[in-house]
């Protein structure tokens, strides 16, 4: 299986955030999916200025300049999927170029990038179908016997993934700071609700997948298409589609009626992501490490309860978190103090998302006919061994010109 070969190149730029402009995205962090109504009422705004301010933010299709994005995030219960996550060690080059190789291989691919510090290597995220997790480490222990790979830790997580974004209203752009401190955030109280309960088991519900009732390829696609980028007009999702595939192509009604219906169940939430702010003011980071249940809802608590103005996913299970981080250098030194309190065995990595790869769904690894995203040993492990295997892989993908959407595509973590 074949896809696309791009990495994420994040251009440099130096925008200062006018006040009225501050005002506009302030409102787009409140209702990412707003109307020009909305977001006009909520920043007291005029609806002309508001348009004029996103469409110059916005700027163009090229992604790499554009200001902002709002991405929706599937709903992976409803799918009947989970992410899991491998960080693999390698020490030297032709281990490297293998990973390299299986990210594009593998369908499943969402993320890989370059780490450094608990040990070099690449961390590989998989979106999968729930419960094929063991074709995963099968996959990677077949590389560490073969020497293609040092070692590796695979992880598995509770569904409920906590996320944070970007609060561009805490960004001082006089000043180039963020008004934060993790001292604060540690040491502020939160109240406690002796009723709210913390699952921290990776055991999913019985009802999981209930949209693969009914989902179809093309279903896929939009989804694809709006994990991507969201504030986008109907018609502009209909073109992309149809210039990606012939068989994604909608009727302005049908579109409709598919959009609705994959916005309904196939989202959990959306998120706004600001480009400039987060590549040029922040480091990608990776912590990990061994903590008690009890610390860990501790830190689930604080997460939900008191602001953090920094993009950030936090993963956890019963005995372990897993907490990437979009970082300014001067925030990070004040973060691990305090997290000492929480984790045993921290390993501290970071992560080059300058140069990340990210995959978007991919609409055919869903099996039409039999309802289920398609899992057999031959199509996660094997297929992909026998790719990697290919004489020239490279070259063979640039001269293919891979640049299918559903293989690699930009997007901001």
């Amino acid at each position: 299986m074949q896809r696309n070969v791009r990495s994420v190149q994040k251009k440099k730029n130096n925008y200062k955030i006018a006040a009225r402009e501050m005002q506009v995205l302030m409102a787009l962090e409140q209702d990412p999916l707003g109307t020009y109504d909305e977001l006009a009422q909520i920043s007291g705004i005029s609806k002309s200025v508001v348009f004029n301010i996103l469409r110059k933010l916005e700027r163009n299709e090229n992604e790499s300049e554009s200001f902002f994005r709002v991405v929706a995030h599937p709903n992976l219960l409803n799918l009947g999927l989970e992410v899991v996550d491998v960080i693999s060690t390698i020490n030297n080059r032709n281990q490297l170029l293998n990973l390299i190789k299986l990210g594009i291989s593998h369908p499943y691919t969402i993320f890989q990038a370059f780490v450094y510090g608990a040990s070099n290597g690449m961390l590989n995220q998989f979106r999968i179908p729930i419960g094929s997790g063991d074709k995963i480490q099968s996959l990677f222990s077949i590389l560490k016997k073969e020497k293609q790979i040092e070692d590796f830790t695979f992880h598995q997580f509770n569904p409920k993934v906590l996320y944070t974004t970007t609060k561009v209203s805490k960004w001082d752009p006089e000043t180039n700071s963020w008004e934060f401190s993790w001292e604060n955030w540690f040491e502020a109280e939160i109240s406690q609700n002796p009723n709210t309960k913390i699952n921290l088991s990776t055991v999913y519900p019985i009802n999981t997948g209930k949209s693969k009732k009914w989902i179809k390829q093309k279903d896929l696609a939009i989804l694809s298409e709006l994990t991507a980028n969201t504030r986008r007009k109907n018609l502009d999702i209909m073109d992309s589609l149809k210039k990606k595939n012939k068989k994604y192509e909608f009727t302005p009604q049908t579109f409709g009626r598919h959009l609705k219906r994959v916005s309904d169940e196939c989202i959990s939430n959306h998120r706004v992501f600001f480009h400039e702010l987060e590549s040029d003011q922040t480091n990608g980071i990776l912590i990990q490490g061994y903590v008690s249940p009890t610390k860990i809802k501790q830190l689930i608590r604080r997460i939900k309860n008191i602001e953090i103005p920094f993009t950030s996913t936090f993963k956890y299970n019963e005995t372990e978190i897993h907490w990437f981080m979009k970082l300014p250098a001067s925030k990070i030194h004040t973060l691990l103090p305090r997290l000492l309190y929480f984790v045993k065995d921290m390993r501290f990595y970071t992560v080059d998302t300058n140069s990340a790869y990210v995959y978007l769904l991919y609409p055919e690894t869903f099996d039409e006919e039999k309802r289920n995203w398609r899992q057999s040993e031959q199509f996660m492990v094997k297929n992909i061994l026998d790719e990697m295997n290919t004489p020239d892989f490279f070259r063979e993908q640039e001269k293919q010109k891979i640049y299918n959407v559903f293989g690699r595509k930009k997007m901001y973590l």
